[in-house]
């Protein structure tokens, strides 16, 4: 994992020709994805991977922002836009569960 974003993470090569379809194929799967999760605490299934305010994030804006060749991964969370609820993990997917 600390790999994976010191390289910008997973990578996907495709022709030209066909880039058009993979990026349309992808976040049809996403959005596929994310409308079968739902918020444990209200049941919406409005959940997106937000950045966390914070010190944290802040200090990771500045220094980026400074030394521009050294980007520092921000803190991410899940946040349900319905209800506000926030947690570091994506819900369990209701159809895995089922």
């Amino acid at each position: 994992p600390v790999l994976l974003n010191a390289i910008g993470g997973i990578k996907l090569t495709v022709a030209v020709q066909d880039a058009e379809k993979a990026y349309s194929l992808m976040k049809e799967y996403e959005e596929e994805f994310l409308r079968s999760v739902l918020c444990p605490s209200c049941g919406g299934n409005n959940i997106l991977l937000v950045s966390k305010p914070g010190t944290r994030n802040f200090i990771t804006a500045i220094l980026t922002w400074l030394f521009s060749s050294y980007a520092v991964a921000p803190e991410q969370i899940y946040q349900c836009q319905d209800c506000g609820y926030e947690n570091s993990n994506l819900p369990q997917n209701n159809a895995l569960n089922n």
